[in-house]
């Protein structure tokens, strides 16, 4: 005879349910910072982390960056290849609606261009180390520019 469990599994009571994870401005802050990475050829996968720490105040994951990248890709594909939307920043995204792309403007604009001497510049993060591995030689179209761009 099965024993009848009048507790739930411990699998059950660990469960949190689907917490929302992003903010609207969080997701303002990852696509402006990997538009910023495509356009001065930063390696996005390496400093996401750090910058959005220390602009949200959040730890976000690998996995979660990449899953909110690959859904906002996935809305509607303007590139063939997910891996493309590292090299072409928001290029590779829907456009933002008015109000979402003030913002995001404001957001940019935040963000330092990379000083060519020390390299030091978003948010205290040491980009020199990363710069020099992250010359990317493929077509790519800036949100900064909306033109193509060669290397």
């Amino acid at each position: 005879m099965a024993r009848v469990r009048s507790e739930p599994s411990n699998r059950a009571r660990k469960r949190k349910g689907n917490l929302k994870v992003w903010s609207d401005g969080d997701r303002l802050q990852l696509l402006a910072y990997l538009d910023w990475c495509a356009h001065y050829e930063v390696d996005f996968r390496a400093t996401a982390i750090e910058h959005l720490r220390n602009v949200t105040g959040k730890d976000f994951s690998k996995r979660q960056i990449g899953d909110k990248l690959k859904r906002e890709w996935s809305k509607e594909k303007k590139c063939p290849d997910f891996e493309d939307v590292y090299a072409l920043g928001m290029a590779a995204f829907s456009p933002l609606n008015h109000q979402e792309e003030d913002a995001f403007q404001r957001t940019i604009a935040r963000i330092k261009p990379p000083n060519s001497q020390s390299f030091t510049g978003c948010f205290g993060i040491d980009h020199a180390q990363v710069f020099e591995s992250t010359v990317r030689t493929t077509h790519k179209i800036s949100y900064f520019s909306r033109t193509p761009k060669r290397n």
